[in-house]
């Protein structure tokens, strides 16, 4: 018996502008590491992608990057979805990959085996957008360096000590090393390679 063809959701209804609005917000973020920015456009039931990952798909990746999902995202229709609407294939190897989509901070925690770039090419490394439940510019750890013009103060209660720990390590490795861009399923915020990060008590700004 043949099976019904999956009828594959839409993706951006306007795509250049709401592609440009997309890229500003992230690139926005990027530019101010831990500020925190509501999310211009939400895509939803792209699998099991979150709505602002799936803007972040759709704005980032094309036929040209490799996408890995962790083993939470990485079904049918998400994989359909990324296909369809970006031309972007998946891999299961996490070195190959341009961006990883990762339901949770828990699958960094440990010996991640992403692409830190190399010293010849360090913006070969993997960006990785990592789902949490929320975003705050309060307690959490003191973050400082550029785009930041004193420290900003950033938590979510999704990252553990030992990401924070890790992203530290992360930051020593300048210039290479992974990019993270934090989703809500209404909100995003970054953590470029080159913040610094204190883990002690303190108040940003």
């Amino acid at each position: 018996m043949t099976m019904p063809q999956r009828t594959i959701a839409q993706g951006f209804t306007d795509l250049t502008h709401q592609s440009q609005q997309s890229f500003k917000s992230i690139m926005d973020a990027m530019a101010q590491p831990g500020k925190i920015y509501d999310a211009p456009h939400k895509v939803d039931n792209a699998g099991a992608l979150n709505p602002v990952a799936t803007m972040v798909a759709l704005t980032l990746c094309d036929a040209e990057t490799l996408i890995y999902l962790d083993e939470a995202l990485n079904s049918a229709e998400t994989r359909q979805f990324l296909a369809f609407h970006t031309g972007a294939a998946t891999t299961s190897d996490p070195q190959k990959a341009q961006f990883a989509f990762l339901s949770s901070a828990e699958a960094l925690e440990g010996d991640h085996a992403f692409n830190m770039g190399n010293h010849e090419y360090p913006d070969q490394s993997t960006t990785v957008i990592i789902a949490v439940n929320d975003l705050a510019n309060h307690a959490g750890a003191t973050l400082s360096g550029p785009g930041i013009e004193t420290s900003r103060a950033f938590a979510s209660s999704s990252l553990s000590e030992k990401f924070w720990q890790q992203a530290e390590a992360n930051n020593a490795e300048y210039p290479l090393g992974i990019d993270h861009i934090f989703v809500t399923e209404t909100q995003l915020a970054a953590l470029p390679r080159s913040t610094k990060i204190n883990l002690d008590p303190a108040q940003g700004e």
